[in-house]
């Protein structure tokens, strides 16, 4: 990469405990921010429970981190930050499943929107080995999509090795960054002319370095998906169902 101005560094997959973020976002791995980022002051957008929870609060504060809620992000860019974020969020970690490459991005496009308003550009990250950390706790997993849909709390169901510490990939955990995508500022975007096509930009880009590495880090033949499709899936056949109910009903 060559040198970059104020940017937005978008980061999937999210996994159960986002750590590639927090190794990536909030150190300076391998120099990266040192050698690619003009302004090297930035920010990691992190869950805003942690701010609420003694200790981790202060050793979020100490890397780098500031609440991921809008007014927080807005804050940080206006003052000439770059952000780090993981646009999946609590419900990525709670849908994800122990080595597949899902993510939950396809109906998270608030970043997209603040890149425009602010004129950044967009470095679209995947981290490989992410989802190989822990493994899942299937019968657990409507609780935690429940809490992270319906309360933003993000509990994820799965374990590591002795419970909470991670497990190694045989590959190891590898960050792949990809070509910066240009924004050009927009004061007051348009969601449909502006934010979308340029959110549809980044999957596109996101999609293309996926696969261009998958093979070298442990995900061979895996396909990139979003799990927002096997919501829509999940949905659609429910209301099918409940219609069917319904007509049975009124027959009797």
């Amino acid at each position: 990469l060559e040198a970059l101005e104020q940017t937005i560094v978008a980061i999937v997959p999210h996994g159960a405990g986002s750590l590639g973020h927090f190794v990536f976002g909030t150190g300076d791995t391998h120099d990266f921010w040192t050698k690619v980022l003009k302004k090297r002051d930035r920010r990691a957008l992190a869950a805003s429970v942690l701010f609420k929870i003694p200790v981790l609060r202060e050793i979020s504060l100490m890397v780098g981190c500031i609440d991921a809620d809008k007014n927080s992000a807005v804050s940080a860019l206006s003052m000439g930050l770059s952000l780090t974020v993981v646009p999946g969020g609590v419900m990525g970690q709670a849908y994800t499943r122990y080595g597949e490459a899902g993510m939950y991005v396809k109906k998270r496009k608030g970043f997209c929107k603040l890149a425009l308003e602010h004129g950044c550009d967009i470095v679209p990250v995947y981290i490989f080995g992410e989802t190989l950390l822990y493994w899942d706790i299937p019968i657990l997993k409507p609780i935690s999509i429940f809490l992270a849909k319906h309360l933003r709390i993000g509990i994820p169901a799965a374990f590591g090795s002795l419970f909470l510490f991670p497990f190694r990939p045989e590959k190891g955990m590898v960050a792949v960054i990809g070509k910066p995508i240009k924004v050009s500022k927009i004061p007051n975007p348009d969601w449909d002319r502006d934010v979308c096509p340029l959110h549809a930009r980044y999957m596109a880009a996101l999609e293309s370095l996926y696969k261009a590495n998958r093979e070298a880090y442990g995900y061979a033949g895996k396909e990139l998906f979003d799990f927002a499709d096997e919501e829509a899936k999940s949905a659609a056949t429910n209301e099918r169902n409940s219609r069917k109910k319904k007509k049975k009903k009124k027959k009797h």
